[in-house]
């Protein structure tokens, strides 16, 4: 993944899935790595202009988090609303 003005460019096939090379720390939330706090979305035409920004309170939605031994947390993520998920959402996420 490729980092433009200290955020990361996520490109998410048609098909909705996020195929990468980079290291496996990369996009862990983390001082030291890239980390969630990083990232904008948007939805782009077939050219790559930018059409929507999407909001990240509305559009993206969390499935599940998970830590390792070290101390990195990664999430899974979807677009789409709370009903479409396919998992519970974690407690923090429902209050």
């Amino acid at each position: 993944m490729k980092i433009k003005n200290q955020k990361i460019v996520h490109k998410i096939s048609n098909e909705g899935k996020l195929e990468t090379s980079s290291p496996e720390s990369f996009g862990w939330y983390s001082r030291e790595d890239s980390g969630w706090h990083h990232s904008e979305y948007y939805y782009v035409d077939h050219q790559g202009k930018k059409v929507k920004k999407l909001d990240l309170e509305k559009e993206i939605n969390l499935e599940m988090n998970v830590e390792d031994e070290r101390s990195g947390t990664y999430y899974t993520f979807f677009v789409g609303g709370k009903d479409d998920s396919t998992a519970p959402q974690p407690k923090c996420f429902s209050q």
